[in-house]
């Protein structure tokens, strides 16, 4: 930080005086803000921190919303950095955060969102009905799932299923299906 001479005086090192219409921050150069009508205003300078502050709100959400409103900020600030008015700069953002809500984003979630993960294998059996051939006990037994023979035991140690009764597959542990009588 640059030393002020001996005599001049501030207040606190955070006050913030105004200038010939501009706001000037101690020890720094002046900041071009809009005070006095028609005077520039580096409005690109609050476009790009709105852009910021909505960019972590995305991040913090992942609504992909705060994205593209952020986007349209970038855009104002474009529209600012040209030196053209506030309607303009409104017009350009209001229009492309509509754009991007109202178009892009649904499209982008359709492809974002999914399908639920496809169970195969043994995974695919869990849930089945099944009907015991063998009585089933927490050490071993039978069970037909889908026209398929398979080893199985009760999944509660203490159960007897007797044959013929319908069963639930619980859980698949190598070959064996682990099952509970159904209510």
């Amino acid at each position: 930080m640059r030393r002020r001479p001996a005599g001049d005086t501030v207040e606190s090192e955070s006050a913030l005086s105004v200038q010939d219409g501009r706001l000037a921050l101690p020890g720094r150069r002046h900041c071009r803000v809009a005070l006095k009508t028609g005077e520039a205003m580096n409005a690109w300078l609050i476009w790009l921190i709105l852009a910021a502050v909505l960019g972590i709100a995305e991040l913090l959400t992942l609504t992909l919303a705060f994205a593209l409103i952020a986007a349209a900020a970038v855009a104002a600030a474009g529209v600012a950095a040209a030196n053209l008015g506030l309607p303009v700069q409104l017009l350009a953002f209001v229009v492309t955060a509509g754009a991007g809500l109202g178009l892009a984003r649904p499209f982008a979630m359709r492809h974002i969102e999914q399908p639920p993960q496809l169970r195969t294998g043994t995974a695919a059996l869990v849930g089945r009905k099944a009907i015991v051939v063998e009585e089933v006990t927490g050490h071993s037994g039978r069970i037909r799932i889908n026209g398929e023979l398979w080893s199985s035991r009760a999944y509660d140690d203490t159960l007897v299923i007797p044959a013929g009764s319908t069963v639930d597959v619980l859980q698949i542990e190598g070959a064996t299906a682990l099952v509970y009588p159904r209510e």
